[in-house]
């Protein structure tokens, strides 16, 4: 699934290796219930790809130091890995929010995604 929301190098103006692109518009359509799985898939890719929760050991937020009890728990944030609670605080007092207002509509929708998204996802099958 998340390969369809990823840009080609292509639509890129300045691609660089490693780094996704993703289509904000295109995710920014889908549906609560559907971003909400899209956004879980995506962090569940640093249990699978990454080794966390596992051989690589378990993640710690970066603004309490607490550590994430899973991808369901896991918040992503110009390389921050926060709690969702956390997210929020730090996105809020971002002095330097992006200028891309796509960019910024998907943040606020990982804002507003409930504490643990499996639970949500797992409620709305």
């Amino acid at each position: 699934m998340i390969e369809n929301f990823v840009l080609k190098s292509s639509q890129v103006m300045f691609s660089m290796p490693g780094i996704r692109h993703l289509d904000y518009k295109k995710i920014l359509a889908l549906p609560d219930s559907e971003f909400a799985a899209l956004y879980f898939e995506f962090m569940n890719e640093y249990k699978e790809k990454d080794g966390w929760w596992g051989n690589a050991g378990i993640p710690s937020c970066s603004e309490c130091q607490k550590n994430i009890s899973g991808p369901e728990q896991l918040r992503r944030y110009h390389g921050r890995t926060l709690h969702p609670d956390c997210f929020k605080e730090v996105y809020s007092k971002d002095k330097f929010p992006s200028k891309d207002p796509l960019e910024r509509r998907y943040f606020d929708r990982i804002a507003n995604l409930p504490s643990n998204i499996k639970a949500s996802i797992d409620a709305n099958l």
